[in-house]
């Protein structure tokens, strides 16, 4: 019985220590945000929302079978509430955006193949990143919390010091997985002025 006991302490202890803890999920929320606000084209409304749905699903991941399961449903489906049609299309062609996460003994996100200088970072951080610990994550199973709600805005996200340069992708591209720093996409002409419809039919599955 002793011997049971210990081995169910050491797997989760195990288990805690490959599932992500509240610094790096904030840290990889913000760094993939960063990298969906640049290629999709988000609006600061749309950003600041986005973050908390990104730190929502990474704080969420325990095991491999979170990584692919409701867990992610739950934050596409919220995204899909944020994002205009065009920003969703573009998003689903992406798989390191629209399936962020992989499970190799721990999670690992894949946005760090394609962007591999960690350090860089085209925008400030969202106005959510110094405040939101999280609760917009629909726990059990309730309703999204961003539906309904608008993310109009012209404003766009503030630039980050020193890259002002690079903020304007030229023309859109769908780089293959694993092959680094590949040419970035244009942001959709949509981005910065509306909500995605979801009568568009861009985005398919029932929602709660």
């Amino acid at each position: 019985m002793k011997r049971i006991m210990l081995t169910l302490a050491f797997a989760a202890a195990m288990l805690a220590a490959q599932a992500m803890g509240y610094a790096e999920a904030r840290s990889g929320a913000l760094f993939l945000t960063d990298k969906m606000a640049y290629e999709l084209g988000l609006n600061e409304a749309q950003y600041d929302a986005v973050y908390e749905i990104n730190f929502d699903y990474l704080a969420a991941l325990g095991s491999r079978g979170d990584v692919a399961g409701s867990v992610l449903s739950r934050r596409n489906l919220d995204l899909g509430y944020v994002l205009t049609a065009a920003q969703y299309s573009r998003l689903r062609s992406l798989d390191y955006f629209y399936a962020p996460a992989r499970w190799s003994g721990g999670v690992v996100l894949k946005v760090y193949t394609r962007y591999p200088d960690r350090s860089r970072m085209y925008f400030e951080a969202p106005r959510t990143y110094l405040t939101y610990k999280g609760g917009h994550g629909r726990p059990g199973g309730s309703a999204s919390w961003y539906k309904g709600k608008s993310f109009k805005s012209s404003v766009r996200p503030s630039k980050a010091a020193g890259h002002a340069a690079v903020l304007k992708p030229s023309k859109p591209a769908k780089p293959s997985a694993g092959k680094g720093h590949a040419a970035v996409a244009k942001p959709s002409k949509q981005a910065a002025t509306g909500t995605r419809s979801h009568s568009s039919g861009a985005f398919r599955g029932a929602r709660k």
